[in-house]
């Protein structure tokens, strides 16, 4: 499953997104709230433990995708 950022409406890819015929799916990718970077919360010596603001690109896309696919699924498995 190759997943693009986007942005916006209708969807736009962003400027840190794959993009190409290959393209699966789209999912949002600008300033995604997660973890892992630490300029909200940064506990050391606990690393793991990192919140930041934003995330963006397909890594954050990928995620959402992801999320989406295991509830549809979800949802298909309990029908």
């Amino acid at each position: 499953l190759l997943v693009a950022a986007a942005d916006g409406v209708p969807p736009r890819r962003t400027s840190a997104s794959s993009f190409g015929s290959r393209i699966d799916v789209n999912a949002h990718g600008l300033r995604v709230t997660t973890t892992g970077f630490g300029d909200l919360f940064d506990p050391v010596p606990t690393p793991e433990q990192r919140y930041t603001a934003s995330f963006s690109g397909t890594s954050a896309a990928a995620a959402i995708a992801a999320g989406t696919a295991l509830q549809v699924l979800a949802a298909h498995e309990a029908q």
